[in-house]
């Protein structure tokens, strides 16, 4: 018979699995937003790091 340990160790791979590579997808599709998003606002960045520094 299998002890606790095996069991809770298998239940939460079975439930871990499926969520990870469902937020690995997502991180996937939206990767390519992500990078417009920060070149678009990389002078904001900018501007702000500036105001912040003086």
């Amino acid at each position: 018979m299998a002890d606790a340990h095996t069991i809770l160790s298998t239940i939460l791979y079975c439930l871990w699995w499926p969520t990870n590579r469902i937020l690995f997808a997502l991180g996937f599709i939206l990767s390519p937003f992500w990078a417009v998003a920060k070149f678009v606002f990389l002078p904001v960045a900018y501007l702000l790091h500036g105001i912040y520094v003086i």
